[in-house]
């Protein structure tokens, strides 16, 4: 059985994401001074808050989606991984531009919005529910053709929407 192919995620905003948490660390570790005067107690939350927040870029940084034979996994760092078989995905869209996001969010009552970026998108949707009641997924992946192909689908003959139907209610096609 040949090794999953692996397919990585737009990391542009990571940085970003990066440099506010390391602001917030820095604002915290001031109020916690400020309240209580004591060092060592604001030199141990700081360090704290930050492997915290390293753990999680590390993570994200570290992961890609996978496509093998005949199931997908979509990722995102340590705190998201779902597996769909091949034969269970009902509809494959290409989605030019998602909402504003960045990790993964729930979007309406069934569909995980995992991304590190809001252009270029897939959106899966699995017949019938899982345990956690998602059953669509939408993500980035920075070849977006190229994990098509693995899933043994053409990219020319999916739907390209424009914009994401923020009401949940998708067309069908692809």
């Amino acid at each position: 059985m040949p090794l999953p192919q692996r397919f990585p995620y737009h990391r542009r905003a990571a940085a970003t994401v990066a440099v506010f948490l390391t602001a917030m660390d820095i604002f915290l570790a001031a109020v916690i001074y400020a309240v209580s005067e004591n060092w060592l107690l604001t030199i141990i939350l700081a360090g704290l808050f930050f492997l915290v927040d390293l753990f999680f870029a590390i993570s994200a940084l570290t992961t890609a989606h996978e496509v093998g034979e005949d199931y997908i996994i979509v990722r995102q760092g340590w705190y998201f991984k779902k597996r769909i078989a091949l034969k269970d995905i009902t509809l494959v869209q290409k989605v030019k531009r998602g909402p504003f996001s960045y990790g993964m969010h729930w979007l309406w009552d069934s569909t995980r919005y995992v991304n590190g970026s809001r252009d270029d998108l897939i959106l899966i949707e699995e017949n019938g529910q899982d345990r956690g009641g998602c059953y669509r997924v939408l993500f980035d992946v920075l070849d977006r053709d190229g994990f098509l192909r693995a899933m043994k689908i053409d990219p020319l003959k999916v739907l390209e929407v424009p914009e994401l139907n923020l009401s949940g209610k998708e067309k069908k096609g692809g």
